[in-house]
């Protein structure tokens, strides 16, 4: 079938990265994810051109590439990634060729990727779309298929047992039953696949609306008990219960993390994120989640409600707070209980009648409280705690003539 690109979908940017490679004299193919990603009227988040020329003709033609991976014929240059046409075999550290040869086809080029909706490609300038596997009848119909046996396909990288999951979730597609059959047998693999690997498919499996249905292919596949035992090593009723969490949770990553452990708890977050290799700044918004998430005071414990919220946002920020919400919000209702959790409903309120929220630092600084009372040491520390706390209760007291009468009076009851 006689197929071509919308030009006007394509940036500018790769289409300069195809014209300096024609202009050295190669061909430039668009390929993989990005053909895909616009046969779908999506927008590709990678752009992945393919070209004749060898690494080294690459190089000269693109000056100011990155040339980390040109042992696999692989650069980047204004955010694309850019492959020499090439052929492999051997993997034998289960991600990496052991052996490649430049100069491949097209064709030969394509052979070697994963699924038959990413083994296809569009040549500049007509952009008419070459797919030698079916990738778009299977498109069409919604199947994943592997390009060629699927044992062998998926053994060569044991992290494309995962994507296949992944594809499933995030793209709506349903298993070819030889791939469907062949993931339980070969789910031990993907210990051999690096924690970072693993997570940045957790990571966009987790962020799709199919999160439901992944999370249960997860466990019903068995690859849930390799790649993340804190979580699927418990009974299916269980795995089920978070699955409509987090599905049930608005799609910011650190909630549906938090919900995803809502259940093993923090130790076993905390082993699974140093496995995952997490950057410190989202462990700490899923350890504040899962921290607070049964400290939120019922309303007949607090009569000051806006107070413990604000005594909250102090702690993590009012972004947090909204994620606390969210996650009580989520694992209520996938309890399969109606109206709002008593906590839920007294933090909420809490929020609203926050209103008047602090701006940040105190009217008065240490250096103030010195001068004023001549305290010392640990005294310092304590009269900044009582006037942070005065200005929780009250944002409205928090200016230097307000706060300097507070701690005189703090003072003198000392």
């Amino acid at each position: 079938m006689y197929l071509q690109l919308d030009r006007n979908t394509i940036p500018h940017n790769v289409w300069a990265v195809a014209s300096d490679l024609r202009s050295a004299g190669g061909k430039a193919f668009l390929v993989g994810g990005p053909v895909r990603d616009l046969l779908l009227k999506t927008l590709p988040k990678d752009w992945d051109i393919a070209t004749d020329l060898p690494p080294s003709h690459v190089v000269l033609a693109l000056p100011s590439a990155v040339t980390v991976g040109i042992e696999f014929g692989r650069v980047q240059v204004s955010g694309v990634d850019v492959v020499s046409l090439r052929s492999e075999s051997g993997y034998l550290d289960g991600r990496h060729p052991s052996s490649v040869s430049f100069g491949a086809s097209l064709e030969q080029d394509l052979c070697r990727r994963d699924f038959t909706v990413n083994a296809m490609a569009a040549e500049f300038p007509d952009l008419e779309v070459v797919d030698p596997f079916g990738g778009m009848a299977d498109l069409a119909s919604r199947v994943l298929r592997t390009v060629g046996a699927a044992r062998e396909r998926l053994t060569e990288d044991p992290l494309r047992i995962l994507r296949a999951i992944r594809f499933k979730t995030t793209m709506g597609m349903n298993l070819e039953p030889c791939l469907a059959s062949v993931l339980p047998q070969i789910s031990g693999l993907l210990t051999k696949v690096s924690g970072e690997r693993i997570y940045a498919e957790l990571r966009r499996m987790l962020q799709s609306p199919g999160v439901y249905q992944g999370i249960l292919d997860l466990d019903g596949y068995g690859l849930g008990r390799v790649v993340l035992p804190e979580v699927f090593s418990c009974e299916h009723e269980r795995v089920e219960t978070t699955a409509r969490a987090v599905s049930m949770s608005p799609p910011d990553l650190h909630t549906r993390l938090a919900l995803l452990f809502w259940f093993a708890g923090r130790t076993a977050a905390e082993k699974a994120f140093g496995r995952f290799n997490l950057d410190s700044a989202a462990r700490e918004r899923v350890r504040w989640i899962l921290r607070h998430a049964e400290a939120v005071k019922a309303p007949d414990l607090c009569p000051d409600l806006a107070y413990e919220a604000r005594v909250l946002a102090e702690d993590g920020g009012w972004a947090n707070v909204y994620r606390l919400v969210d996650f009580q919000l989520a694992a209520w209702r996938a309890l399969g209980r109606d109206g709002l959790d008593p906590r839920t409903a007294s933090l909420i309120a809490g929020i609203v009648l926050a209103g008047e929220r602090l701006s940040g630092s105190l009217a008065l600084s240490g250096s103030d409280v010195m001068r004023i009372t001549g305290a010392e040491g640990r005294l310092v520390g304590e009269a900044l705690s009582f006037l942070r706390d005065l200005v929780l209760r009250d944002p409205g007291v928090n200016s230097r003539g307000r706060l300097e009468d507070a701690v005189r009076e703090w003072w003198d009851k000392r």
